[in-house]
Parts: structure tokens; C-alpha cells; sequence
């Protein structure tokens, strides 16, 4: 959905957007959340390609060559994403300069990445094939095309065209998915095939950035200018501290099992967290909704309201979602995903929990961040990694993935208990405002059901 433009004028303040109209809201919701079935199941269906056709050890090289290229692009994309979303919301009108700039700003960080990424990839992945280690170069080398790819992801968020947003990030496990079917018929199962039909999927996704990016970066110069750099890069560099220490939790079990057990033990660990698939892209989407909207919105007031909306409804969803995985988690690993990975069981359930916690902690933090918050997301992180790291020390000798597992849960639920506490002090929101519906919110969910069932007929 497109945003409203409005006109430019030289030496005024760009017009305020008109507000959203709650049916637009519901719409929102109802494509973001079609969009994440979709992507759930495309998902899912790679996640049981993936273990059957590879067994646990190649599912385990394949884990870790997405698991450290993934780690190198993350670090040096430094969250430029959530800063333009966050400065087009307080620049009405200069969303074209402020995409410019964020792209300009992203490709050195880029090279420096393919660079600390030749350094590094041999060590990190030591114990893999030869064709294994050469398709994770290719995914190294892609690095600056999928920072341009999350640099108009942003921009499109910033300007509010989720829908169009939301199709767009469909492609990718879409494009995964078909890539898949035309490698392993042509060229049999391996692990070098499923690299290439996943970066066949990012393709599709920056295809379809650049071909709408005359109207999702929006009007007025793409020229920059220099005003715009420091707060640009100050938030970016704000959230990134804390996004660093999130990325280093969101990785870490998987990376220490990467370094210090067998590959078999990474591609258990890997089926492990496939059903935390489904809660954790709940509470991303939801988050993601979420993130502009409260920081487009009027006042503080509007702020709290529409995080407090968005809170419920994700703890709602996700907590069913949470609880279903659980009771079906003995049954549907092994029929699923294979025999081979039934030990993977326990694993599956406790990550799970640690799913919901996130999912509840990043919507927290969404909101924060809209606010301007950026520190207390760096405590909750720092807290989270902390006990991580003490407990996987303790437990993963012990208990091997089960204990890498726990070590999850533990630092999660003491990030998710400091980041309440802040938001509860920091937006001026009590316990009840964070779990007790109101009649707004009911109406909310009674308009998303009616339009629902109405698509469905």
C-alpha cells in the first residue's frame, strides 16, 4: 500500500501524513500475517528438504555456511535498516536523500565485510568439503547486493508501504524453495545446490526492490547531504550496539556447537529450531508492523496505545502458537524430518519457550526503539548473552543440544524480564495495559477476523 505523498516545498516543513484509518491497519495485519503463513510453510518445506535430503551432517554444513555468512553481513550491515526507518519518520519528505545516503553508507561496510570474510571462513569452517567452503565464498561475495536489497526493505517500511513490503520478502524462501526442486533434479541433493537455490531466493527478492524503487524510496532530492550523516549514523550505530550483542545471542548456541561438536550435532540443532520457526516469524512480522507505526505516529500517547495493541496481540498468538509445538513436537519431528532426527525432540520443545520469549522480548523492543530507546536493549542483550554464555560453558558438556537448549530459555527469560520492566517504567504502561485486552482491541481483532473470512469467500 502506498503512503501518502504529499507536496515538497523548499524552506518549510514537509505536511504531516494523514492518519491511517483503522481499516488500513487491519490490512496490514491480514497481508503481513497471509505473507508469514506463506513464508512458514515455504520455510517449513525447505527446513524438511533439507534434513532428508542431506541427513543430519550435511544439514549441519549446510547450517553452518548460512550461520557465518549470515554472521558477517549482519555485523556490517549496522542496522542502517531500522535508522532509516526511524529518521523517515522524523524527516517527512526527504525520504529519497535519506535512501541514498544509506546506500552509499553500505557498500564500503560491505567490501570491508567480503574482506574480514576471506580471512576468516577458512578457520570458521575447517571441518567442511572443498565444494562447501567454495559455495560459501559466493555467499560472501553477495554481501553488498543484499545490503542494497535491506537498505530499500527499510525504505519501504519507512514510508509505510507494508503490503508491498511484505509480498516482496515472500519471494525469498519462495525462490529458496523453487530453487531447491531445479537443483536437486538436475544436479542430485548436496549442499553446494541448496546454497545456490538460496541465493537464488535473495535474487528474486532485490530484483523486486529495484524495479519498485522508484516509488518505495519516495520524492524530493536524492542528493545527500552532509546534515543528514550524523543522525543517520548515530542511531544506526545506537541500535547496532545492542543489535551486535543480539546477534551474538541469536547465534551463539548454534555457533559454539558449530566449533566444538560434530556437523551431525549442528544439522540436529538446525531440525531443532525449525518449529521455533513459526513463533519467531509471528512475533517478527508482528514487530516489524509495529515498529513504523509507532514511530509515525502523533505523540507518546498514540505511541504506547498502538504498542500496547500490537503487544497483546503478539503474546496471544504466539503463546498458542508456543503451546501447540510443544504437544506436537514427539510426533511431528521424527514423521517429518526423518527417524534421524528424533533425539532432536527434547531440543525442539525447549526452544520453543525460548521462541516465545524472544518473540514477546522483540516487540518490547520495537517499541523502545520507536521511542528513541536504544540503551536499554543494549542491557537487555548484554544480560541475555551474559547467561548464555555461563550456562553453555556448564550445560553443553553435559547435555550436548539439550544443554545448548537451556542455555536459550535461561537467557532469554532474564532479557525478556529487564526489558518489561523497562518498557513498563519507560512508556508509562502498567502490567494490565501490557495483558488485559480492551474493547479497542477486540474490535481490532473482530474487523481482522470479518476481513479474513470475507477474503475467503
Amino acid at each position: 500500500m502506498a503512503a501518502v505523498d504529499g507536496p515538497l516545498i523548499t524552506g518549510s516543513l514537509p505536511s504531516r501524513r494523514q492518519p491511517r484509518s483503522p481499516g488500513e491497519s487491519v490490512r496490514d495485519i491480514v497481508v503481513a500475517f497471509a505473507v508469514a503463513g506463506f513464508m512458514q510453510l515455504c520455510g517449513f518445506a525447505t527446513g524438511v528438504l533439507a534434513a532428508r535430503l542431506l541427513l543430519p551432517a550435511g544439514r549441519g554444513e549446510l547450517a553452518a555456511v548460512l550461520l557465518w555468512c549470515g554472521l558477517i553481513a549482519s555485523i556490517s550491515a549496522i542496522s542502517l535498516d531500522q535508522a532509516l526507518v526511524y529518521r523517515m519518520a522524523r524527516q517527512r519528505g526527504h525520504e529519497r536523500r535519506l535512501t541514498v545516503l544509506a546506500l552509499l553508507i553500505s557498500q564500503p561496510l560491505a567490501l570491508l565485510a567480503i574482506l574480514a570474510g576471506w580471512v576468516l571462513l577458512p578457520r570458521l569452517l575447517s571441518g567442511v568439503s572443498g565444494s562447501t567452503l567454495d559455495a560459501a565464498w559466493v555467499v560472501l561475495l553477495f554481501t553488498p547486493l543484499g545490503h542494497i536489497a535491506m537498505i530499500l526493505q527499510g525504505a519501504q517500511q519507512g514510508r509505510l508501504r507494508l503490503i508491498e513490503w511484505n509480498l516482496i520478502r515472500a519471494l525469498q524462501p519462495a525462490g529458496y524453495l523453487l530453487g531447491i526442486g531445479v537443483t536437486v533434479l538436475l544436479f542430485g541433493a548436496n549442499v553446494t545446490g541448496f546454497v545456490a537455490a538460496f541465493l537464488f531466493g535473495q535474487v528474486l527478492v532485490l530484483i523486486a526492490l529495484l524495479w519498485r524503487a522508484p516509488k518505495s524510496i519516495g520524492g524530493g532530492d536524492a542528493k545527500p547531504v552532509a546534515s543528514d550523516l550524523k543522525p543517520l549514523l548515530g542511531y544506526a550505530v545506537g541500535v547496532h550496539s545492542a543489535g551486535l550483542v543480539g546477534t551474538a545471542n541469536q547465534f551463539l548456541g548454534r555457533a559454539v556447537i558449530a566449533l566444538h561438536l560434530p556437523a551431525a550435532e549442528l544439522g540436529l540443532f538446525a531440525v531443532a529450531g525449525a518449529m521455533n520457526g513459526a513463533v519467531g516469524i509471528i512475533a517478527q512480522t508482528l514487530s516489524r508492523l509495529a515498529f513504523p507505526k509507532i514511530a509515525n505516529a502523533d505523540d507518546d500517547v498514540q505511541r504506547s496505545l498502538i504498542f500496547a495493541r500490537y503487544f497483546k496481540l503478539n503474546v496471544v498468538i504466539s503463546g498458542g502458537a508456543t503451546a501447540l509445538g510443544v504437544v506436537l513436537a514427539p510426533w511431528f519431528v521424527p514423521l517429518v524430518f526423518g527417524q534421524a532426527f528424533a533425539e532432536a525432540v527434547p531440543a525442539t520443545q525447549i526452544l520453543l519457550v525460548a521462541g516465545l520469549m524472544a518473540g514477546t522480548r522483540q516487540m518490547a523492543t520495537a517499541g523502545l526503539r520507536a521511542h528513541g530507546d536504544n540503551v536499554s536493549t543494549l542491557g537487555s542483550e548484554s544480560l541475555n548473552l551474559a547467561l548464555q554464555v555461563a550456562c553453555l560453558a556448564v550445560l553443553l558438556p553435559l547435555l550436548g543440544i539439550v544443554g545448548a537448549a537451556v542455555a536459550v530459555v535461561a537467557g532469554e527469560g532474564a532479557g525478556l524480564l529487564y526489558m518489561m520492566r523497562t518498557a513498563w517504567r519507560r512508556l508509562g504502561l502498567s502490567v494490565s495495559a501490557l495483558s488485559v485486552p480492551t474493547a479497542d482491541d477486540f474490535a481490532v481483532l473482530a474487523r481482522l477476523l470479518r476481513d479474513l473470512l470475507a477474503r475467503r469467500r
